[in-house]
């Protein structure tokens, strides 16, 4: 067993590029649930293939582009270990095994955040108030929705910003319009916003 390159398929939800490179000496395999990932073994000798395991799953390795490699494929579902073993074209099966690991990545938590105005803010009737809502995720930013009551109603929502991800951050201003709300002396308004990622 020599070089091992790793390629990975991200899912659709990740926005991400597909990516290989090559498995360092910590052997470890990290990615987020549901990649493709396809591990090319290369070998000093031709290659008829060999067997991949992958958690409980047995899977066959085949021959590479590359006559001297060998190819497996398996999905990103769990973190587990890997062991394979390759065999070349005069059927010997290797002495030693790559042994590897697989690590889910975490998709985090979105976070998010009213930056302005404060938790208790003072206006006339008749101003218009910008409400600033600053969001950020790991894999992107989908929406950002926000929700505000009157006296205690219930809320009203509105959705303020819309992607399809890939924008790890987004900042969005709200204006409220308090005259056109009708908005009277001692009249509160409560809101609050919430967000939500590509997964």
């Amino acid at each position: 067993i020599g070089a091992v390159n790793v390629s990975y398929t991200y899912p659709a939800y990740t926005k991400l590029p597909s990516r290989t490179r090559q498995l360092g000496p910590e052997s470890i395999v990290r990615a987020y649930e549901g990649t493709q990932v396809e591990i090319t073994i290369a070998s000093n000798r031709p290659l008829a293939g060999g067997t991949m395991r992958v958690g409980a799953d047995s899977l066959d390795l085949r021959p590479g582009n590359d006559p001297q490699s060998a190819t497996g494929k398996f999905t990103v579902n769990q973190s587990t270990d890997i062991e394979a073993r390759i065999v070349d074209v005069e059927n010997n099966q290797s002495s030693d095994a790559l042994r590897a690991k697989v690590e889910v990545q975490p998709d985090e938590k979105s976070r998010i955040a009213i930056v302005s105005p404060g938790r208790q803010a003072f206006a006339i009737p008749s101003a218009e108030v910008p409400i600033e809502i600053e969001a950020q995720d790991d894999l992107g930013v989908a929406n950002v929705t926000l929700f505000r009551g009157l006296n205690g109603s219930g809320d009203f929502s509105k959705t303020v910003f819309n992607s399809d991800g890939g924008e790890e951050q987004a900042n969005v201003v709200e204006v409220l319009d308090l005259a056109d709300l009708g908005l009277r002396p001692g009249d509160v308004i409560d809101y609050y916003a919430s967000t939500s990622d590509t997964h």
